[in-house]
């Protein structure tokens, strides 16, 4: 039994589909967008937070508790 299980699992499924060749070694994805999104996000994030704390220590004076509290959450 352990033979034969051995033998199916070392043969794909099924073929690819006609037309398509697999390319196992260097696949294409979509690692660039994804970095690319991840900075634009931080990079706003940072902006906002930085805006957020300026106007409050430079043009309102006063700093509360969810000052402190949102530059942790950045964190």
């Amino acid at each position: 039994m352990s033979l034969v299980r051995e033998l199916l699992l070392n043969f794909p499924a099924a073929g690819p589909p006609p037309g398509v060749k697999p390319n196992f070694i260097d696949p294409p994805n979509s690692r660039a967008l994804g970095l690319g999104v991840q900075i634009t996000c931080i990079a706003l994030t940072t902006l906002g937070v930085l805006s957020r704390i300026c106007v409050k220590i430079f043009v309102m004076k006063e700093v509360c508790l969810e000052d402190y509290l949102i530059l942790i959450a950045y964190v």
